[in-house]
């Protein structure tokens, strides 16, 4: 198999006058591009932009154009390549689609999707959840409606504590209950119990106060290692040992730091024991 190289010449173009491509899906949320102007300003470019000329001496980016939005006048490496404009329209792009329905209807109802993201704060709850899965095993979350978002939807996706997924009075003897979850006949889950206030708040909360949410409400991410298996245990509890034994050789280390920084020294005299402090003889200097 003959791989072709599509690279035609590596340029150095203003930033401010590439292209951006008009179906450039990505958008980035201010904490990248945040991060995206630490990077820069520590280390500069050491990768190249891609791009594609679309008229003598205009090019159009493929990737790259959250960097060229943050450095506009500077001058930047990009990698022109030799694509076509279907080629260029085969990268990954998440779309909607609805038969029957026309693209341009489906590009507003994309829009108004980015919209209410950005409104909800999704991306960040999104992320949220992928830790507490790692970290507690399981993610639990319920769509309710919050009028103080500012946008026309007011679906929201409210966060929980893995820990307020549980039931105070949860008997041995109720066989269609797990803590915290509910079960039909069948085995589904039905209703999850969430405390109203996590664990640990403060002592006049009512600790065993809780609602009862339908799970047809309720957004669960987990990954069960066993048939039946409902509640999950942190990703990382393999690890736990490690931590600890972690913890103590940085401590030695440390230590072992410190004590060979110390400056020590050792007093040598020629009296002896029983002799007077007047007959000693006098301490003399030693080069240190």
């Amino acid at each position: 198999m003959r791989i072709r190289d599509r690279v035609k010449t590596l340029e150095r173009i203003r930033a401010g006058d590439l292209i951006p491509n008009p179906k450039n899906w990505r958008l980035h949320p201010q904490y990248q591009q945040d991060a995206l102007r630490e990077v820069l300003a520590e280390i500069g470019y050491a990768d190249a932009l891609l791009a594609r000329e679309v008229s003598p001496g205009k090019f159009m980016l493929i990737d790259g154009h959250l960097r060229a939005e943050t450095t506009p006048d500077e001058i930047v490496p990009v990698l022109v390549l030799d694509i076509t404009d279907a080629e260029a329209d085969k990268g990954p792009r998440p779309s909607l689609s609805i038969p029957g329905v026309d693209s341009q209807v489906i590009r507003q109802i994309e829009n108004a999707f980015e919209a209410w993201k950005l409104a909800t704060g999704l991306t960040e709850k999104l992320r949220l959840k992928t830790e507490a899965k790692i970290c507690d095993g399981e993610s639990y979350s319920i769509m309710v409606t919050n009028p103080a978002i500012d946008h026309d939807i007011k679906l929201d996706i409210r966060t929980y504590e893995a820990d307020q997924v549980t039931t105070p009075y949860l008997t041995p003897f109720d066989h269609l209950a797990v803590d915290g979850i509910r079960l039909d006949s069948n085995g589904n889950p039905i209703e999850y119990h969430f405390l109203k206030y996590a664990p640990g708040q403060s002592w006049w909360m009512s600790p065993t106060d809780y609602d009862k949410i339908p799970a047809k409400d309720v957004l669960v991410w987990s990954r069960p290692d066993r048939p039946g298996q409902l509640r999950c245990v942190p990703e990382i509890t393999p690890a736990l040992p490690l931590f600890g034994q972690l913890r103590r050789y940085t401590v030695a280390t440390l230590t072992a730091a410190e004590v060979a920084a110390m400056l020590a020294g050792v007093m040598k005299s020629n009296g002896t024991a029983t002799a007077s402090p007047a007959d000693q003889p006098g301490l003399g200097r030693l080069p240190v």
